[in-house]
């Protein structure tokens, strides 16, 4: 009877010891669902890096120098009309509000110091031709938004750079026939490589805006899942600890038990004592 008594109370802690240890993993699990679920719940977008504008086209004088110069091109340039159709006089030729004014002044002036060097042209004629030149260049400019006044400063920048090359200068003071011509076609050169960079920036600018509409959805749907991650978390958190509590109170009622069990069996060893000594001593 009493190597039975001794084993029920072996298992019985046995037991106890093992649902310690649940009770412990249970509130571990509880606790570190809780902070895994608030922390991904807390969870929120982080704003993409903004979109990087190219900057405006500059169109560089080196690679026209090198291809109208090459010899076969050269041979083509003899043959080019030296002037192209002067356009007529408008309402686009400038005025003293126009803001291509200041652009178009420094490329009189650019033209005006060649024409001294080369003389391909008499100052007299070269005023009105070169209003002319303007006023057509200043339709170019503005018939297309995307241009405006960066395709107008570029353009007199560029012209201005080539033309007073001293090399430029050189060549044509001994064919200053040919000069208008050169000057034509500076002019073509620099209106289609503008354009072509031109559209290249705004694919650059189209696939950084795509850049950031696909970062920002990427960062809308990684903080939705995080917020379905923290759901779980803290629902399996609740369980643990509702395991815990449940556990917690089976080791209650169960000392409570033990302890009036306890008391019963105290009491009924006393009231058995009790009786045998009435037994013993009538």
């Amino acid at each position: 009877m009493a190597k039975r008594i001794k084993a029920e109370v072996f298992f019985l802690k046995v037991s106890k010891l093992i649902i310690m240890v649940i009770m412990g993993l249970a509130l571990s699990l509880a606790i570190i669902g809780l902070i895994y679920g608030l922390f991904q719940w807390n969870q929120s977008p982080q704003p993409p890096s903004p979109a990087q504008r190219a900057d405006p086209p500059t169109v560089a004088k080196e690679e026209f120098l090198k291809e109208y110069f090459a010899p076969s091109h050269a041979d083509r340039a003899e043959d080019a009309p030296k002037e192209s159709p002067s356009p007529s006089r408008s309402s686009l030729e400038p005025t003293q509000e126009n803001p291509y004014d200041p652009i178009f002044a420094q490329l009189n002036t650019c033209v005006r110091n060649v024409n001294d060097q080369i003389k391909f042209e008499t100052p007299e004629y070269l005023g009105f031709q070169q209003e002319q030149i303007n006023a057509q260049l200043i339709t170019l400019a503005t018939q297309v938004n995307s241009r405006g006044l960066p395709y107008a400063e570029d353009m007199s920048q560029f012209v201005c750079a080539i033309i007073q090359d001293p090399s430029v200068i050189e060549r044509y003071q001994q064919e200053p026939e040919n000069f208008l011509s050169f000057y034509f076609d500076i002019l073509n050169y620099h209106l289609t490589e503008w354009d072509r960079l031109h559209d290249a920036n705004e694919r650059h600018d189209r696939q950084e805006q795509e850049r950031v509409l696909r970062e920002t959805h990427a960062e809308l749907e990684r903080v939705a899942e995080a917020k379905h991650t923290a759901l779980i978390a803290l629902q399996f958190g609740a369980v643990s600890l509702g395991l815990f509590m449940l556990l917690a109170l089976y080791l209650i009622f169960s000392s409570i038990e033990s302890n009036l069990r306890n008391i019963n069996n105290t009491i009924r060893s006393v009231a058995g004592s009790t009786q045998e000594e009435k037994k013993t001593h009538p």
